[in-house]
């Protein structure tokens, strides 16, 4: 009887979450109740993961700077539209293009601070933007994750990067990372499209 009740308990908060799941924007007003009033508005960087059958995302991870931090920066993780937790967050090389690779020791720069003003698209709107692209509507779209930044310090506006995982229309059991695009978060323009369908069109 217990299992049966904490079955239902289970079911019934995911129902519950899957009909609210916050966009990034909402997802930000949330994790600001952890901060500090000096750090609410010192968004570093916001990344969405686990995305649901509707490519809602249900997990985000709202990086802040704070300087009184290690790192100089906070980490909340909102789930399914619940505050969950917060940890220091560590500075991870991503990929070639770094230009402050420096900053994997010394943590993050205030210069790598988003101008909250300047993001216009949010994350509903990106993943909608980017479906449009060509030839994505001849596989499924079967899970997307998404990451806003900036793409280099100074006064430019955030990047929405989402990346898309695929299956075939033709051969389900086939399921695989198809690469990312890039959009501008203060006027939805596609900066780079870098999918590829591959074997997924064979």
């Amino acid at each position: 009887m217990k299992i049966r009740i904490a079955v239902a308990i289970i079911l019934s908060a995911t129902l519950a979450y899957a009909g609210n799941l916050p966009t990034a924007r909402q997802a930000v007003d949330i994790a600001k109740r952890r901060m500090s009033p000096a750090s609410q508005d010192k968004v570093l960087r916001i990344e969405g993961r686990r995305s649901d059958a509707d490519l809602r995302v249900r997990e985000w991870v709202i990086t802040f700077y704070d300087e009184t931090r290690v790192n100089n920066a906070l980490a909340v993780r909102v789930e399914d539209g619940q505050d969950t937790a917060t940890k220091v967050q560590l500075r991870m090389f991503e990929d070639g293009t770094f230009d402050h690779f420096d900053r994997n020791f010394t943590g993050f720069s205030n210069k790598e601070v988003i101008n909250l003003s300047r993001w216009k698209i949010d994350s509903d709107e990106a993943v909608a933007r980017a479906l449009k692209q060509p030839r994505l509507n001849e596989v499924q779209i079967t899970e997307v994750r998404l990451i806003l930044s900036k793409l280099s310090d100074g006064e430019v506006p955030p990047v929405w990067r989402v990346h898309l995982r695929a299956r075939s229309k033709s051969n389900p059991g086939r399921d695989t990372s198809i690469g990312y695009i890039d959009l501008s978060a203060e006027t939805g323009e596609v900066l780079r499209n870098e999918t590829r369908l591959g074997k997924l069109l064979d």
